[in-house]
């Protein structure tokens, strides 16, 4: 029989972490077999099961190979079930009719998730890309959809150059039909619609994350760093810019010359609640990302709430590319444990290689675990 002295044991990834196992998952894939090179690759499991995935550049094939043409954002659904398997044409309900939807079939481009900029006014105001690195917060749903916020990176750039310049942060509203799996962005937003303007802090465009007592955390650089700040909102008033509240070290200040770091020097990445490090731990958040050094180095935290304290460490993983036309290091990395099994050490993530016909490569760590009486 059980006795009051038994005690509980509960198992978790021991810190330092290390890697115990590493299973390549090959690329992320269209169901139609099509060839979309992209990059980003960041999902965000919705609480209808559904998968959205949120890509960058995506240079667009027809299915005789012919290259058709680049779109900045570019969103397409997945499931649970297959993790590397995603259809821009479930995303658009296969309709070639809709301009707005994207569309997996014959010679046509796809479409982005959001569209044109058109009020922008700014230095090459003609030649926006939108990159969407934030992933989606769900704020309400019903019977028939499912809505969010997602956030976007405003860059632009010279006629003819490679070069980015960041000007603001915009906010959109996201809808996701559930019997369709139709997936819409919309600007959401007062005015000129940037949220974050050139010279601020970037709130939103590094991840984003729904923390308690119905809360909104965007993670965002300190321009000019690589520093990462945090700032919160309520979820329902994302796109509202007087609501938010930045972390300044101590407390949440309305002031956003105050904001003070959380973590600092990494490019990508994602922080998301987890039981990785045990069911009662203290440590309820984990980030998984990538440095600002470009040395292709992946990074595990763990966090005792959204503003930290943080524990960082680089992980003993040797990424790689599998394309020819590679840039000299990987970049955006991303967690997605809605595909891994936590209490085992588990944790899928993925890199994206970059270059013209680069793609996300996905990866699924088992990280050595431990049991610890509780």
């Amino acid at each position: 029989f059980l006795t009051m002295s038994r005690q509980i044991i509960d198992r978790r990834v021991i810190w330092p972490p290390k890697i115990k196992l590493v299973t390549p998952m090959g690329y992320l894939r269209d169901s139609t077999g099509n060839s979309y090179p992209r990059d980003i690759g960041r999902s965000s499991k919705l609480s209808n099961g559904a998968v959205v995935w949120q890509f960058g550049d995506t240079f667009s094939h027809n299915f005789s190979g012919d290259f058709l043409g680049v779109t900045d954002n570019t969103c397409s659904v997945g499931s649970v079930q297959d993790p590397t398997l995603s259809s821009y044409s479930k995303a658009a309900n296969g309709s070639l009719e809709d301009k707005t939807f994207n569309s997996s079939f014959g010679d046509q481009i796809l479409t982005p998730l959001l569209g044109p900029f058109p009020n922008f006014q700014g230095p090459n105001a003609k030649n926006i890309k939108l990159w969407p690195f934030s992933g989606i917060v769900e704020h309400s749903c019903c019977s028939e959809f499912l809505r969010g916020w997602t956030f976007y990176e405003l860059s632009t750039y010279e006629d003819g150059s490679l070069e980015t310049d960041i000007q603001a942060v915009v906010v959109a509203e996201v809808t996701h039909q559930n019997r369709t799996g139709i997936t819409k962005a919309t600007l959401a937003g007062q005015g000129d619609h940037q949220l974050f303007k050139v010279n601020e802090p970037r709130f939103g465009s590094f991840c984003i994350l729904q923390g308690e007592e119905n809360y909104l955390y965007a993670y965002g650089h300190l321009t000019p760093t690589k520093n990462v700040g945090l700032s919160r909102v309520p979820i329902d008033r994302a796109a509202s810019r007087d609501d938010y509240r930045y972390w300044d070290g101590k407390d949440w200040s309305k002031v956003i010359e105050k904001s003070k770091p959380v973590f600092t020097t990494m490019q990508h990445g994602q922080i998301f609640k987890t039981d990785l490090f045990g069911i009662n731990s203290m440590y309820k958040y984990a980030f998984f990302g990538c440095n600002s050094f470009g040395d292709s180095k992946a990074v595990l935290g763990r966090g005792i709430a959204p503003e930290g304290p943080w524990q960082m460490e680089s992980l003993d993983l040797k990424t790689y590319a599998l394309n020819k036309d590679k840039t000299p290091f990987q970049y955006c990395f991303y967690p997605h444990p809605w595909a891994s099994n936590e209490k085992k050490g588990d944790l899928l993530i993925t890199w994206s290689e970059g270059g013209m016909d680069g793609n996300v490569i996905a990866v699924q760590l088992r990280f050595e675990t431990a049991e610890f009486p509780t």
